[in-house]
């Protein structure tokens, strides 16, 4: 526990485990976002290129006025597509937290060390109900599953995130019980 939750190598640790597990999620979310900001963009050069079409001619009659108009009520469309594209993906966001906001939010939570050594069994409870932490023993597989979530409530007020009713994110660590020893699994 000081050394994965609380020590000062535990950003170091995290980002191997993170660098292993599923952000791919977040990756084909964060790329598809993307494409989808690309076409908005493209879309809006190209509606502004036919209003300046409109410009050039005074007569209203003329046939590359009504190309132009048929043309942005076309991409008119398509903008409101691609925007509702987007709210969609937003709306399905994958689960969990980022891993970059994991990472800020224990670099957010003090070398505690030296307090938990200090600390008295009151104290210990304190903190291990501040952060939730639990501790499950796997007798069959020798494995400890140590777990903490950070809350709101835990981080500086300068990295509180706006949604205050969930936590913000938490991070399990399995160990193996290797004679008598834990270690990283």
């Amino acid at each position: 526990m000081g050394k994965r939750i609380f020590g000062p190598d535990r950003l170091r640790l995290l980002r191997v485990e993170l660098a292993k597990s599923a952000s791919g999620d977040w990756q084909e979310h964060d790329e598809e976002l993307k494409k989808l900001d690309g076409k908005r963009e493209q879309i809006e050069r190209s509606i502004y290129r036919q209003t300046l079409r409109l410009e050039e001619y005074e007569d209203p009659n003329h046939p590359v006025i009504a190309a132009a108009k048929q043309r942005i009520e076309e991409l008119t469309i398509r903008h409101a597509a691609v925007q509702n594209a987007t709210a969609r993906l937003k709306a399905r966001r994958p689960a969990g937290v980022r891993p970059e906001e994991i990472i800020e939010m224990l670099d957010a939570i003090p070398d505690l060390r030296q307090a938990l050594a200090a600390a008295d069994p009151a104290e210990l409870a304190d903190i291990c109900d501040a952060f939730q932490i639990t501790a499950v023993y796997d007798k069959a597989n020798r494995t400890v599953e140590l777990s903490a979530t950070i809350t709101p409530e835990l981080l500086p007020k300068d990295k509180t995130p706006t949604d205050e009713d969930d936590p913000v994110g938490g991070f399990v660590y399995i160990a193996r019980a290797n004679q008598g020893s834990l270690g990283p699994s």
